[in-house]
């Protein structure tokens, strides 16, 4: 089943207009207050000087929504138990993050460019390899105390007439400083405290068992956001292409309009929730036991450079996308040989030398027209030039897709990763106001220069 894509914007026009012009355009798209934060972020004016064409724009906005999936899935998905050791391994090693980032000048994306590329094409590599194997069993909520709670067994637990049960000192990791004599043992100090038995619980959720389950509902709609924009982005595309009739206008912008409005909708369902999260996320930071404050700390530090650079990568990606809208098509052509490439490595374990090829990239509208030409057995393997071409129309006109919806997409991101800063910055602050001192971020290499002799990854 193949992926019905909107008109393309007029990029033909959009060549015959003025780097402002075509930022003014970009900051007139209703896709959000979040595509305007990025664009002006200060961090990326380079941006607009650097001749990054679509492939690198769209590679940009990839690696920025990849690494806050990441995130997201270490925070609230990724179980800590005593003995896990993914909590060390959050930071890129040096050597390893100069290899990949050498390597991919010779990707086929960067070669030949001039294009910068972003720290965040290290994080979006390393954090999907991190924790794969520790998967968290669902935050379970902290109990409401309610009367008769005070006639429970402090310990062994057990339910009391109301039906409720305490928390038990069998609760409190066995790693965790027992409390003096006669001091009182406060509830979010219990319920933030590592749990010694039972299913292994995420960073959150050891924390505070409501902030998982807190974090893991605004993400769902965060994610419901990021669908609306990269929506309401692609009918704008169509609604300005050249030759749509009056009529065809009305309706998108019906559907423009209703688009919004959904978005609106979940941003005010997600507003107060993200407040309320932060504020009890501060607070019981404060409660965690030093030796488990003292493991997630580092964490915590990388994965906030993460978010950090990954936010740098998405407004890289909102400053030059207006001016790099006319080498859609050029980029379009450019992405076919990765994707032909992918398919064969992918079902061949082989992946092509593809000398000679010569592939038949047109846009017409909204649609790819694709043919291969200069495949030879030697790439294909078993498979047959009808399968490939099947499958690379589909990647090619999903990507195209992605690219005429980037700015949603930009501006959701940018949102999720400002809430994910806020919420490590939370949980910092929580920990050093009881002590904790914070080390040092990472500190990643310099990608090379355009033109520099690049190191082949091993």
């Amino acid at each position: 089943m193949r992926t019905s894509l909107p008109a393309l914007p007029a990029f033909r026009v959009l060549r015959l207009l003025s780097a402002s012009a075509l930022f003014a355009a970009l900051l007139s798209l209703t896709t959000g207050c979040g595509v305007l934060a990025a664009a002006t972020n200060p961090k990326v004016a380079w941006a607009v000087g650097d001749p990054a064409p679509m492939s690198v724009v769209v590679r940009r906005a990839d690696a920025a929504e990849k690494t806050s999936l990441e995130v997201d899935r270490l925070l609230t998905g990724t179980a800590t138990p005593d003995d896990a050791t993914w909590l060390d391994k959050t930071a890129p090693n040096k050597e390893d993050a100069t290899q990949k980032l050498q390597s991919l000048r010779m990707h086929p994306i960067y070669q030949g460019q001039q294009a910068r590329i972003v720290a965040a094409e290290v994080w979006s590599d390393l954090l999907p390899k991190v924790g794969r194997e520790s998967k968290a069993a669902p935050a379970a909520p902290t109990p409401v105390a309610t009367k008769g709670d005070a006639k429970a067994d402090a310990k062994s637990g057990k339910k009391t007439k109301a039906g409720t049960t305490t928390t038990t000192a069998a609760n409190v990791s066995a790693a965790s400083s027992k409390a003096p004599k006669g001091a009182k043992t406060t509830p979010a100090a219990a319920a933030s405290a590592p749990k010694a038995s039972g299913p292994a619980r995420s960073v959150l959720a050891v924390i505070d068992p409501n902030l998982g389950i807190a974090c893991e509902e605004i993400m769902a709609l965060r994610r419901e956001i990021a669908q609306a924009r990269a929506k309401t982005a692609q009918l704008e595309a169509q609604k300005d292409e050249k030759g749509v009739s009056a009529s065809q206008k009305a309706t998108l912008r019906r559907e423009i309009t209703a688009s919004e409005k959904a978005t609106s909708e979940l941003e005010a369902k997600v507003s107060p929730k993200q407040k309320e999260l932060l504020t009890r996320a501060k607070t019981s930071s404060g409660n965690v036991p030093p030796i488990y404050r003292d493991r997630i700390g580092s964490m915590l530090v990388n994965l906030r450079q993460a978010i950090d650079d990954a936010n740098i990568a998405n407004g890289a990606a909102a400053v030059r996308y207006p001016l790099a809208i006319p080498s859609l098509p050029d980029s379009t052509k450019a992405m076919v040989p990765v994707f032909v490439a992918d398919i064969v490595e992918e079902q061949t374990g082989k992946r092509p030398s593809l000398q000679g090829f010569q592939p038949g990239v047109s846009l017409d509208g909204g649609s790819v027209k694709l043919t291969l030409n200069g495949l030879s057995q030697d790439d294909l393997g078993k498979l047959s030039v009808g399968q490939v071409t099947g499958q690379t129309l589909d990647r090619t006109q999903a990507w195209v897709g992605r690219a005429l919806g980037l700015l949603g997409t930009v501006g959701a991101t940018k949102d999720t990763l400002d809430f994910q800063a806020d919420l490590v910055d939370a949980i910092l602050s929580g920990m050093k106001a009881s002590g904790y001192a914070a080390p040092a971020p990472p500190v990643l290499p310099e990608a090379p220069a355009p033109g520099a002799t690049p190191t082949p990854a091993s």
